[in-house]
């Protein structure tokens, strides 16, 4: 299956105090750097990234791997209005689904996302696929590309939900709180993590 990837990396960090949370080096790469490298495996139809606050900073460190970068003009209005125009931006590619995945989350690894490719493919692309862990949903989340219409329609600071719960929604329970562990606050780092 040809899959797509859209990775949301656009919001202020205001929680984090003076530091964008995706530039925050762990492990010798930028938090955002990693989440490109998680999704890249499994994108054949590319990986596209939607900045907006300190977009030129984020643009810079990942200069050396094959992600579209798309400005979202709009990115104060929240995290479905830099999912629409990401969504947007896939219009006209073609595919079988879309992986959307939040930019600060540093502890996912690529292990993490090949259940959720799998049972999409068992589904046979005609259901949303999660991750859950311990009763709670995370990323990436698998969209079918017919449902790519409805991506472009959010706004706001909702982000997807009114979509997955108005189409049919498969969960794949995780053993990793990985798959929702943001680092929003200067406490979310894990320790010996950060450069």
């Amino acid at each position: 299956m040809k899959l797509s990837g859209i990775i949301l990396a656009a919001g202020a960090s205001r929680r984090m105090g003076s530091r964008n949370k995706l530039l925050i080096p762990i492990d010798g790469q930028t938090a955002i750097e990693r989440v490109v490298n998680v999704l890249i495996p499994w994108c054949q139809g590319g990986v596209l990234l939607v900045t907006g606050y300190e977009a030129g900073a984020v643009e810079r460190v990942l200069t050396d791997l094959p992600v579209t970068l798309r400005f979202n003009p709009s990115w104060k209005r929240g995290m479905g209005s830099s999912l629409a125009a990401g969504a947007k931006a896939l219009t006209g590619f073609g595919g079988d689904g879309v992986l959307v995945c939040l930019g600060d989350l540093p502890y996912l690894t690529p292990e993490m996302v090949e259940p959720v490719v799998r049972r999409f493919e068992a589904m046979k692309g005609r259901s949303i696929v999660a991750p859950q862990y311990q009763g709670r949903q995370g990323h990436p989340v698998l969209f079918p590309w017919s449902i790519l219409p409805q991506l472009t329609r959010l706004d706001g600071d909702q982000g997807a939900k009114p979509i997955l719960k108005a189409n049919p929604l498969e969960i794949v329970e995780m053993e990793t709180d990985a798959i929702w562990k943001d680092i929003d606050r200067p406490e979310d780092l894990q320790n010996g993590l950060t450069d």
